[in-house]
């Protein structure tokens, strides 16, 4: 029998939505880089390690309690900042 079959599903709900409401407030603290271009975000939030033409650039913004560190992808298009997203990973940026 799966792990998820044994549990019901109104015991992960809280679980769940502790995830979505942190992805969100990470994406509001952030969403203010959208539409900005490489230079100002450099200026705002240091250059990390990151080559200047590249599509995709990205951060380091945090650490869980376990240690997994919190990214920061930033997508490039026509040389603006046009999508933001989180990732968690062991490994470093």
């Amino acid at each position: 029998m799966c792990f998820l079959e044994r549990k019901s599903a109104f015991a992960l709900v809280p679980f769940l939505m502790i995830i979505s409401k942190h992805n969100t407030m990470m994406k509001e603290k952030f969403k203010h880089l959208l539409g900005k271009t490489r230079r100002e975000i450099v200026e705002e939030i240091g250059d990390g390690f990151n080559f200047p033409h590249n599509e995709i650039w990205t951060y380091e913004v945090g650490k869980t309690w376990i240690g997994r560190r919190i990214i920061l992808s930033i997508r490039f298009k026509n040389k603006k900042a046009s999508e933001i997203a989180f990732y968690k990973s062991f490994k470093k940026c």
